[in-house]
């Protein structure tokens, strides 16, 4: 697995930076827009900087506020028949405890837009 990071600032520092020792998730994919077939089957991906499984660390997804859903493995998760329009993906690094990690990134939520065209084949 290749990951980089680097912690920089714009105009003055301030504020902390990110202690990359401590758990960490970063959020990959989905992002933008997928279009035509690509909308039909959609990637999830993100990294964490520690292991995964269902009495450790895990990432718990959901889409759409359904869910939530907990990845124990890293694999590749595939998000299939999301329907055309805006869908809002959330994912969170929980410990072994079920608790959300704390840390500015271990939390994130992004909008995503499919179009795939499907609903004007009908």
């Amino acid at each position: 697995t290749a990951f980089a990071a680097v912690n920089f600032y714009v105009a003055k520092k301030e504020g902390k930076p990110v202690d990359w020792k401590k758990p960490l998730l970063t959020y990959s994919r989905p992002k933008g827009e997928y279009a035509g077939v690509e909308g039909f089957r959609v990637m999830l991906d993100f990294f964490v900087n520690v292991p995964l499984s269902p009495t450790g660390y895990r990432v718990r997804y959901s889409v759409d506020g359904e869910g939530p859903f907990d990845v124990t493995d890293w694999s590749p998760i595939w998000l299939e028949g999301l329907s055309d329009g805006e869908h809002i993906i959330t994912l969170t690094l929980i410990d072994r405890r079920g608790k959300e990690v704390p840390g500015w990134y271990n939390r994130n939520g992004r909008k995503i837009v499919v179009k795939t065209g499907a609903a004007s084949h009908h």
